[in-house]
């Protein structure tokens, strides 16, 4: 299967990839690197730096996930406040964007997926992906 994981180089977008690639599947990553950095090197692996805005100009009709899961957000609370547009952009347009692909893709499944922390940062970090507490929202198209 082929999925495409935006926001796949963030904290729980590198687990899942690990996960999927295990399995078998190939997996794009689409991520700014605003608050992630590329860890996972594989043969199944493939990425592409740039924002979720944009997807339609960094993934091309050809290379159409069947899966679509979308982690892409800004995740830094200070700047929620001081610049909305920095947040509110990857979040609402992104979120947008990656619909729009979705409906253009003749596959017929497509995750959407928000996720959204309880707790701070290093308490996240120090439980690890199996006892992280997410609120998770999914939309199956």
């Amino acid at each position: 299967m082929r999925v495409l994981i935006t926001g796949g180089d963030g904290f729980i977008g590198q687990y899942l990839a690990l996960s999927l690639l295990n399995r078998g599947d190939y997996v794009h990553i689409l991520d700014n690197h605003v608050t992630s950095k590329p860890r996972i090197s594989h043969e199944n692996i493939s990425s592409t730096v740039g924002d979720v805005c944009d997807i339609f100009d960094l993934i091309s009709e050809g290379e159409g996930p069947d899966v679509i899961v979308h982690l892409a957000s800004v995740a830094i609370p200070k700047l929620y406040m001081k610049e909305p547009d920095f947040v509110i952009r990857p979040n609402v347009i992104g979120t947008n964007e990656v619909c729009k692909l979705a409906e253009n893709t003749t596959q017929e499944s497509f995750l959407l997926q928000r996720v959204r922390f309880t707790g701070q940062p290093s308490t996240i970090q120090h439980w690890g992906p199996h006892c992280l507490k997410i609120h998770i929202h999914i939309l199956l198209y």
